[in-house]
């Protein structure tokens, strides 16, 4: 029998562009991209800002996530994958499907783990697997970060307090839990790939250069912003940006609206009445209240 091939050490940079092309394919690639991180770095969610780190990172790079979320450490000793999935099922159900095999293969390997709702595995009073999401009218892309010897949670950052089932909790490394786990990555990463019961996608080759801010420097630092159930949603009056999940050009329609001087509700409305659109882990209100708010740039 033929060994399984190898899988990719990839710089966050480098996988975050190889999952965008993974959604931007006519049609979206089949197939599960699938590799562990290299480096340190700081990923910022496709529709975050970098205002919302506070300046914790500690001078990690920061690096734009394909798709959306809360910002993560990424590198040595996270596992990261991306997926493509048909639009048959709406966005708020999708994580609840996606998660399924893994709880029955983490389960498998001792690891006490359950969903407890919004984007994230969690054993009892942390997370072991955050999921990110992002879409278009044909397809969701759908992105998972796995603690496998090191913690999701940004350096520096205070700890997340959880007060309700789904809320937000400091990551564990899955290693530190069972010894059942693989200590291998490349062990692992075959079990989570089997699991999803796809096969490997092509990695497209990136560039080296880092992204970094999401949205315009001049932004304000502190102070402003609306908290929605994923994180502060901030806003400089004419954009909008946070930690939730929201489909590929959301917060683009959202200020050509507002550009064209159109009321934050009605810019709000107009974006999301957009074919495919949709956003999650923050609420239309919560995009109206903080470009409310926010201050004209």
């Amino acid at each position: 029998m033929t060994a399984p091939p190898p899988f990719q050490s990839l710089a966050p940079h480098a996988f975050a562009v190889a999952a965008r092309a993974l959604l931007d394919t006519p049609p979206p690639q089949g197939g599960v991209l699938a590799a562990a991180l290299t480096g340190s770095a700081v990923e910022l969610g496709r529709q975050d800002h970098v205002v919302n780190l506070e300046e914790a990172a500690h001078g990690l790079p920061l690096v734009c996530r394909a798709a959306g979320g809360p910002p993560t450490f990424a590198g040595a000793g996270v596992l990261a994958l991306a997926w493509c999935v048909e639009r048959q099922v709406e966005p708020a159900r999708l994580i609840n499907q996606a998660c399924r095999p893994w709880l029955k293969l983490l389960r498998g390997l001792k690891v006490p783990v359950a969903f407890l709702g919004r984007d994230a595995l969690s054993v009892p009073d942390a997370q072991v697997v955050q999921f990110m999401v992002t879409g278009t009218q044909r397809a969701y892309l759908l992105e998972a970060r796995v603690a496998h010897h090191a913690s999701l949670d940004v350096p520096g950052r205070p700890a997340f307090t959880a007060h309700k089932p789904g809320d937000r909790r400091p990551t564990v490394p899955l290693v530190n839990i069972s010894r059942h786990v693989p200590a291998d990555s490349q062990a692992l990463l075959e079990l989570l790939v089997d699991a999803l019961g796809l096969r490997l996608a092509e990695v497209t080759a990136a560039p080296p250069a880092a992204e970094a801010s999401v949205a315009p420097a001049s932004w304000p630092t502190h102070g402003a912003g609306v908290m929605a159930p994923l994180g502060r949603v901030v806003s400089n009056g004419t954009a909008v940006a946070g930690p939730f999940f929201g489909s590929m050009g959301l917060t683009q329609a959202v200020e050509r609206g507002r550009l064209a001087g159109l009321p934050a509700p009605e810019a709000v409305a107009a974006a999301l009445g957009e074919p495919g659109a949709f956003v999650l882990g923050a609420d239309a209100h919560h995009l109206v209240a903080a470009l409310e708010q926010g201050r004209p740039p």
